[in-house]
């Protein structure tokens, strides 16, 4: 079986923005927790709507390396105290770079398929919109699934 882990360095700039507008817009601004849609969720939530994902990066990251799938306050707590960990102790790149090397989507592969030019000293084949678009879709791919 072949290792699909990408490297910061030889990640693309195009899919590293393009997971970053898909998953926590504020990913470069916050430190671990995205307040503002925390809130929002709450509102939301107060108000009878179904509960929206606010989990940030950060949040995905601490999970995806550490804990278990699922949903459960106990879950959730440990997410957070690993998340201020993780946001103390590396960052921002390292966190991007973990979690598109753990993330429950095939966002590896798309990475590998995607990285710069440079790496394999050839031209590359689709445009850098079409990258960033590309690293976009799965969480939308994710919510359609028949599965």
């Amino acid at each position: 079986m072949h290792d699909a882990r990408v490297s910061r360095q030889h990640m693309s700039a195009h899919v590293a923005l393009g997971i970053m507008a898909a998953e926590d817009r504020r990913f470069l601004k916050h430190r671990g927790f995205d307040i503002e849609s925390i809130e929002r969720a709450w509102e939301d939530h107060q108000k009878g709507r179904p509960l929206p994902g606010a989990s940030t990066i950060s949040e995905q990251t601490a999970k995806n390396l550490f804990l278990w799938p699922g949903r459960s306050g106990v879950r959730k707590f440990f997410e957070a105290v690993l998340t201020v960990g993780i946001e103390t102790l590396w960052p921002k790149k390292r966190i991007l770079e973990i979690y598109v090397n753990t993330a429950q989507m095939d966002l590896a592969s798309l990475t590998l398929a995607l990285r710069p030019a440079s790496h394999f000293q050839t031209t590359p084949q689709i445009d850098q919109k079409t990258v960033a678009s590309h690293a976009a879709m799965p969480p939308y791919l994710k919510r359609i699934s028949a599965a």
